[in-house]
């Protein structure tokens, strides 16, 4: 996502109600990760930023206006896990 697109999320975004998140907190760390373009899994959160509830962060974003997308993706085991992302169709 080029610098433009991602100022347009901030200053401008598609939901009338989006509400920034409090500075600092996980969910503003997760909201500029995305908006900058990246995707996300939970592990990529617990990584990065030892974000135990990322569906939490994401479910929270989205009730304060963010159009995060999502999807299920198999792990390859048998079971699934979320990817999260902003700004495009598929990450």
């Amino acid at each position: 996502m080029d610098a433009t697109a991602q100022a347009d999320l901030f200053n401008n975004p598609t939901a009338p109600r989006a509400q920034q998140p409090k500075a600092g907190s996980q969910a503003a760390k997760v909201l500029s990760y995305l908006a900058g373009g990246g995707s996300l899994t939970p592990r990529d959160a617990q990584r990065m930023w030892e974000c135990w509830r990322l569906a939490s962060v994401v479910h929270a974003l989205r009730g304060k206006g963010w159009p995060i997308k999502g999807r299920l993706e198999d792990n390859g085991n048998g079971s699934q896990h979320s990817r999260y992302w902003m700004g495009r169709d598929t990450p």
